[in-house]
């Protein structure tokens, strides 16, 4: 083999293992942000306006919760003068170990649905999360070692 065929089979190897390493970085990005999907702080629950994780096209504007709120006329959406109240749409449990549950009713009552540890739901009203209708109907939220307080 000659030193050129040398070179050049080495230039190839040397190519190939770039792309193979620059391959791997793009795969790392796309999926550290699937994990980051919402603005939702660790630890906590959020509720956004509209679906998609938006509040007036703005997913920030969000209302978070870290225990319970039985009373979601008396919150905001952040950065916004919109009562969290018969407005929400979309949801994300950003907790690794508790259930979130969302209620129709004030103090923790009427028709309820939970969300596991780490999920979400983009859409109140498609079906989802169960047989009744929450778009735009909850009232309060807790998660589940909160339950008691929330209905005190």
């Amino acid at each position: 083999m000659t030193s050129e065929k040398r070179v050049a089979k080495k230039l190839a190897g040397l190519v190939g293992a770039t792309a193979v390493a620059s391959m791997g970085l793009v795969m790392v990005g796309l999926t550290a942000d699937a994990a980051s999907a919402t603005t939702c702080t660790d630890n906590r629950a959020c509720l956004w306006e509209d679906y998609d994780f938006m509040t007036n096209g703005v997913q920030a504007n969000r209302f978070q919760f870290q225990m319970w709120a039985p009373r979601l006329s008396q919150h905001y959406y952040s950065g916004t003068s919109l009562t969290v109240n018969d407005k929400s749409s979309s949801a994300h449990n950003n907790d690794n170990t508790r259930t979130a549950y969302f209620y129709m009713d004030p103090d923790c009552t009427g028709y309820w649905f939970q969300k596991p540890p780490n999920s979400t739901d983009t859409n109140f009203n498609n079906g989802s999360p169960g047989p009744q209708n929450f778009n735009d109907e909850l009232s309060a939220v807790a998660f589940g070692s909160y339950l008691d307080e929330c209905k005190a």
